[in-house]
């Protein structure tokens, strides 16, 4: 049986006369021989699409590993970016913190000096002064206030909206609106 599996070893006119079992047992084995044939072409076909099938893995296995590295990469930059953002943030919020501290150090002498200066100017409307208001312009009381010009209070002391840069601001001082050419 082996020797009809090897292709060219069949010597047909050798075969009929050495065997004493004729063409019968010649056809038989010829059928054997091309049902082993049909079958190892089928298990030849099998591997090649095996091999195809095996290759087609191995290129999408290494594309997909591409693909992971980069993604890798890609998260390891922007993981390197949050964490250089959450440093920024902390650190502006600790000057933030730091600021805040300063501020409230400065609201704290602000209220207290406007206190002590609200408590002067009562105690001197209880000593009998009234600020100069019902003097002529120009003329000093004789607690020794005086009122510099005719006109109206048109913006007082303290915090106040500023007129041309519109944020609160702290005015030292208050304002008073007079018409035009008139003397201070």
């Amino acid at each position: 049986m082996s020797e009809l599996a090897r292709v060219g070893n069949i010597n047909v006119s050798t075969s009929l006369l050495s065997n004493e079992s004729g063409a019968a047992d010649l056809l038989s084995r010829l059928g054997f021989a091309s049902i082993i044939a049909s079958q190892a072409d089928g298990i030849y076909q099998a591997a090649i699409r095996d091999q195809n099938s095996a290759q087609s893995l191995t290129d999408q296995a290494k594309v997909a590993k591409n693909e992971r590295d980069a993604l890798r990469a890609e998260a390891e930059a922007a993981f390197e970016i949050a964490q250089t953002a959450a440093i920024e943030a902390q650190t502006a919020f600790q000057e933030q913190q730091d600021h805040r501290a300063t501020l409230l150090a400065q609201l704290a002498t602000l209220v207290e000096n406007r206190l002590a200066t609200e408590e002067e100017y009562q105690k001197g409307l209880d000593d009998g002064g009234t600020a100069g208001s019902d003097l002529p312009p120009g003329a000093i009381s004789s607690k020794g206030w005086a009122r510099p010009a005719a006109g109206y209070i048109s913006s007082r002391f303290g915090w106040r909206i500023h007129p041309i840069y519109h944020t609160s601001m702290f005015h030292s001082g208050t304002d008073l609106a007079a018409g035009c050419l008139v003397p201070i």
